[in-house]
């Protein structure tokens, strides 16, 4: 079996593992890295590398941030004083 067939079959066993959802997204995505680099796909570097992209760690910092704001309740309260500001106005 090549490498195209292989990299084709994980491709869709992982497209599985997304639309099943049992699994953290998080998780089928190391997962499927991983095995990439096991079954020979690619190299670590390849698979992994993104991962430390000044992007990557900005998107997941501002996702925390995110989280973080709205288990508190400030979102709530910021949506509140916004509404009361625009008097239910979308325009304002």
């Amino acid at each position: 079996m090549g490498i195209d067939v292989i990299s084709l079959i994980i491709f869709v066993v992982f497209l599985v593992l997304f639309i099943w959802d049992k699994l953290p997204m998080a998780t089928t995505v190391i997962l499927g890295c991983a095995v990439m680099v096991i079954f020979g796909v690619c190299d670590f570097k390849t698979a992994f590398g993104q991962f430390a992209s000044s992007t990557v760690i900005l998107t997941i910092g501002v996702m925390i941030i995110g989280a973080a704001i709205a288990a508190t309740g400030l979102a709530l309260a910021i949506g509140n004083w916004i509404i009361k500001i625009s008097k239910g106005s979308e325009v304002k």
